[in-house]
């Protein structure tokens, strides 16, 4: 598994990807020398609409069959997008594997507490969280 976020998007409905927000990682190909990730956005709606997005008129009559183009005209918030693309708006990544091929891992589990979260941000108090 596969997912990668965003950080702060100014005008989001522009660019068609919500800010401080992650999408899963469908599948990643290269295709007629491009690297290209199929993306969904776990709302199911809102999609990119930047460069290789739906209606952008890059894409060819072969790489549109080669990818399945006709299969992303209705919003369902999965679109593809290529890799610089994936660079330049998304901030992180996270790859999953099976952890069991693995000789030695380690794991940790932890949450915040209200003391810890004073260091971070002077709006909470003590009072508002008994």
């Amino acid at each position: 598994m596969i997912t990668i976020w965003t950080g702060s998007i100014i005008d989001e409905d522009g660019v068609g990807l919500v800010g401080n927000h992650g999408y899963g990682v469908l599948e990643i190909v290269e295709c007629m020398g491009l690297q290209m990730l199929l993306i969904k956005n776990p709302w199911g709606h809102f999609s990119w609409k930047g460069k290789y997005s739906y209606g952008d008129s890059i894409w060819t009559p072969q790489l549109k069959q080669a990818l399945g183009y006709d299969n992303f005209k209705d919003d369902k918030g999965v679109f593809w997008m290529d890799f610089e693309s994936v660079l330049t708006w998304f901030e992180g990544i996270a790859i999953n594997w099976n952890p069991d091929l693995l000789l030695y891992r380690k794991s940790y589990f932890d949450h915040w507490n209200i003391e810890d979260m004073l260091k971070y941000d002077s709006r909470v108090s003590l009072k508002e969280n008994p």
